[in-house]
């Protein structure tokens, strides 16, 4: 009998702990691809970040993160979300600081579309080439 695992469990197992998220691993590449043709397209990468969110999101009927829901989650938070320019300011900042930067319209809470604009400015500073798309190369190659 072949057994059904969930897809977000796979999303924890394949992005462990705050100590593996220091790289882009090959591993998380390749579930991304959900259509394994060797790049990672916006839609996929939203996909998955969709799914980050979910997973820190404590409190799914109000699908907004909390500071304590963030900060229990931290590494995880920080990891998928735009860093550094203009919408978390340098890298120095505390998560604090980032949580104020993203929080648009500062209710004090991170809403889905909030936390969607800071990934997708993520994937944007990753796709060195501008083509929509991160190959394993420039996946790797972010941090």
């Amino acid at each position: 009998m072949t057994s059904y695992v969930p897809r977000a469990l796979l999303v924890l197992a394949l992005v462990p702990g705050a100590a593996a998220l220091a790289a882009n691993t090959p591993a998380e590449f390749a579930y991304l691809d959900s259509n394994q043709d060797l790049r990672i397209s916006s839609g996929e990468y939203e996909v998955f970040t969709r799914a980050v969110y979910d997973e820190i999101d404590a409190d799914p009927d109000d699908d907004k993160l909390t500071v304590a829901e963030i900060m229990a989650r931290e590494a995880r938070f920080v990891r998928f979300v735009f860093t550094t320019g203009q919408i978390l300011g340098p890298a120095d900042l505390t998560t604090l600081e980032k949580i104020q930067r993203l929080d648009a319209n500062q209710d004090g809470v991170v809403s889905q579309t909030e936390y969607a604009a800071g990934a997708a400015a993520k994937f944007r500073k990753w796709d060195i080439n501008n083509n929509g798309e991160l190959s394993a190369t420039e996946w790797q190659a972010g941090t």
